[in-house]
């Protein structure tokens, strides 16, 4: 059987625009030979951790800490945390607030224990980080400078007085 030349060319034609529609099915990769496709959208983004296992965390219960801002329990703005100071077991230890100034002019570092900061959600769902210091604590605090000579001055807040022990029930 012989085709005619207009055939002949259309079916030329029609095998680039071919094989062009089976890569972009492929998701415009082309499979090795012999490999199998993937079966599904979920297996195709499953990363391959080597033996680590993938958990997901809640968005509501993680803060992103870096670059957040931090409030006073009044609501005053206190500065932005530029660094996490951690121990030799890698638990938080201290952030470090940069604090006054305007625009980065006249500011300076403050360490903040790190058990004296507090996340919440605030107004409409954002993210707050709260410490029950005022502004003029923050002010009157020594100045973070990271030296490995000399310890680190960290501001913790005012512990709540104790409540009395309970009468002696002997005396």
């Amino acid at each position: 059987m012989m085709l005619a030349r207009p055939m002949l060319r259309g079916l030329c034609l029609a095998a680039p625009v071919a094989a062009a529609a089976l890569l972009v099915g492929a998701g415009g990769k082309s499979a090795a030979p012999g490999a199998a496709p993937a079966t599904s959208p979920a297996a195709a983004k499953a990363p391959d951790l080597h033996g680590a296992t993938l958990r997901y965390v809640p968005a509501d219960r993680i803060f992103p800490a870096l670059d957040a801002e931090v409030k006073s329990a009044k609501g005053q703005d206190l500065g932005r945390i530029v660094e996490v100071l951690v121990d030799l077991a890698g638990r938080p230890r201290a952030a470090v607030i940069d604090f006054g100034g305007f625009l980065g002019v006249g500011s300076r570092k403050i360490a903040i224990e790190w058990s004296a900061l507090q996340f919440g959600i605030g107004a409409n769902r954002k993210q707050v980080i709260s410490l029950d210091l005022g502004r003029e604590q923050v002010k009157a605090a020594p100045a973070y400078e990271p030296d490995a000579d000399r310890p680190v001055p960290v501001v913790t807040p005012p512990k709540a007085p104790r409540a009395d022990p309970l009468p002696d029930a002997r005396r």
